[in-house]
């Protein structure tokens, strides 16, 4: 019984750190124009999900892509 209580509790902190690595992995949403499209092509960053309509669309990309978009003066 002892076994199975601490594995238990193992699972449910692992549970825990994966949620929380999860959490502070937030993305970001940003509306995606053309001339946003044409900066990011020209910025070669390709961290950006397909569209699934015509621009404008808002769309979700990581931190990482959302930080390089700034910094190429996409955001």
């Amino acid at each position: 019984m002892r076994i199975v209580r601490a594995s238990l509790v193992t699972a449910a902190v692992a549970g825990a750190v994966v949620t929380g690595a999860g959490a502070a992995q937030a993305d970001q949403t940003v509306t995606a124009n053309l001339q946003f499209l044409d900066c990011a092509m020209t910025a070669d960053i390709m961290d950006i999900p397909a569209l699934t309509a015509a621009p404008p669309e808002t769309i979700t990309v990581s931190d990482e892509a959302a930080a390089q978009l700034r910094q190429a003066g996409c955001l």
